[in-house]
């Protein structure tokens, strides 16, 4: 009796943490990953405000998102594909993650090269040398934790790939801890040991895969066609970045080096309202993909079933994140206390942006992401093109005007592109 139950307890504790495991868990194990990651996020967030105040928080934020412009082009878009095939034929890891790494080291090396070069055009006046070190730690994480991630995700290794996501947080929180509890003020001091704890993270995560499922196979005559089918996925995550985070850049560019600050601090905490939505969608995305193989009908059937938890967790979230909003100050310091606002008015932000995920993933799924990628690009250049306009006049308050105006054009895009999608096939 007692090895029957052993045994079992075993069989349990193997589907739990090694796959196979049924999609409540893999949304669970998901929100664990967001969850200890968005903690890990705002014990860097706190450190860094407390030690450089608002002003220079501002600067390390606008920096941080100048860098983050160009990340997630450094594997171009090959870690998307990679869950694609994996997805659907878990033999494809090794070739896959092979085309992700030498994609990355190759043209992402030219792009982190280009965002230096960029860098005192965009920034003028900023220190390079803490632009070239911030751009390091986001290209290894855009291009490195965060493909690993995919490839756990896609092997249905859900924990692998939350544990993954708290080391990336990590090594970014241990350095800023460290910075502040030591009276650090220096953003090159802070840059540099962090981009070197970020290095020793990524190279051990890709070890422990490694060993795991076998040493990636770097094939030359995949990289081409893997980067021409991925860059569909990488124009769509770009300009989504750049959706996301050009207005931050704008605001310490123009001279709004506080408004930067709280603006950015605002944003990060409705971000952090959308874990239990991410942890939705980070289960569901592969499932898009062999959903869409049957077609988009089926793809949009999926999203269907997901829509009430996507509404009732994107506005749970944002409720919770107005509630907090007020002891931001006394967290991050009475400079803070301007968070408040900012929150107030990005609140219905996470249910527009819910209902877009979840719209555009069955575009992806269903072998259109093109039109996604199009869409997604249309609605940066609209949402640069607002903030060029407005934030020299309103500053923050110009910013969350630019946001809601090109999010709700992406929804009707995307909304557009799903149903002229179902109509095509059903005529076919």
């Amino acid at each position: 009796m007692g090895t029957s139950i052993s045994a079992t307890i075993r069989d349990k504790l193997d589907v739990l943490l090694h796959g196979g495991s049924p999609e409540r868990w893999r949304s669970a194990w998901s929100l664990v990953g967001f969850a200890g990651r968005a903690l890990l996020a705002a014990i860097t967030i706190l450190a860094i405000a407390r030690s450089l105040g608002t002003a220079g928080y501002g600067v390390f934020i606008g920096i941080v998102a100048y860098v983050g412009l160009l990340a997630p082009l450094a594997s171009l878009g090959v870690g998307e594909v990679m869950v694609k095939r994996v997805s659907r034929d878990t033999g494809e890891l090794r070739n896959a993650w092979g085309a992700t790494l030498g994609v990355t080291f190759t043209f992402g090396l030219a792009l982190y090269l280009a965002t230096i070069a960029l860098g005192s055009f965009v920034l003028p006046g900023r220190d390079l040398t803490i632009i070239a070190l911030f751009g390091g730690v986001e290209f290894l994480s855009t291009g490195v934790m965060h493909n690993n991630a995919r490839a756990y995700a896609a092997l249905d290794r859900y924990p692998a790939m939350a544990l993954t996501h708290v080391a990336d947080s990590g090594a970014r929180a241990f350095v800023a801890l460290g910075f502040w509890l030591l009276g650090g003020t220096d953003l090159r001091v802070l840059a540099l040991v962090m981009v070197i704890s970020m290095g020793i993270t990524a190279a051990a995560n890709c070890v422990v895969l490694a060993r795991v499922d076998g040493a990636p196979k770097l094939r030359r005559n995949e990289l081409v066609p893997a980067g021409r089918e991925g860059s569909k996925f990488a124009l769509g995550d770009a300009a989504q970045t750049v959706q996301t985070n050009v207005d931050k850049t704008m605001l310490l560019s123009a001279g709004f080096d506080t408004d930067a600050g709280l603006y950015g601090a605002g944003v990060r905490l409705i971000q952090y309202s959308m874990m239990p939505a991410n942890s939705i969608f980070a289960a569901a995305y592969p499932e898009f993909f062999r959903r869409g193989a049957d077609g988009i009908e089926s793809a949009h059937t999926y999203s269907r079933e997901l829509r009430k938890r996507v509404v009732t967790a994107t506005i749970g979230g944002a409720i919770v994140a107005v509630l907090f909003s007020p002891i931001a100050g006394f967290i991050l310091g009475d400079e803070f206390d301007g968070v408040v606002p900012v929150v107030l008015a990005m609140a219905l932000y996470p249910l527009i942006r819910g209902l877009e995920i979840n719209t555009a993933d069955v575009l992806s799924g269903s072998g259109r992401q093109a039109y996604r990628s199009k869409a997604q690009l249309a609605t940066a250049i609209l949402n640069v093109v607002l903030n060029i306009a407005l934030i020299p006049v309103y500053s923050w308050k110009g910013a969350v005007a630019a946001t809601y105006i090109s999010e709700l054009v992406f929804l009707a895009l995307l909304v557009g592109g799903v149903r002229l999608g179902r109509k095509t096939d059903r005529a076919s």
